[in-house]
């Protein structure tokens, strides 16, 4: 896979209804000024999901995020 974080989610306190992660310094990918490393993360990102199956119920460009050297943010893909 691509350059991916998936931030450290906080058991202890979230739930089946909230789920708490670490906050990542990154930007919106619907706010951000793509650079080549960042697109060619995304493709890959996306392309890798489809081929593998994962799924993410709630994917929007609030829950995808880019790093400034590239590196795609993902939140909200884990169980608590």
């Amino acid at each position: 896979l691509p350059e991916i974080v998936i931030p450290k989610v906080h058991k202890d306190i979230s739930d089946k209804r909230h789920l708490f992660m670490d906050i990542e310094l990154a930007e919106r990918i619907d706010e951000l000024t793509a650079n080549p490393q960042t697109l060619k993360n995304l493709m890959v990102f996306g392309l890798q999901m489809w081929r593998k199956k994962m799924w993410h119920a709630d994917l929007h460009p609030g829950n995808i995020k880019a790093r400034a050297d590239g590196t795609i943010v993902v939140y909200d893909w884990a169980k608590p």
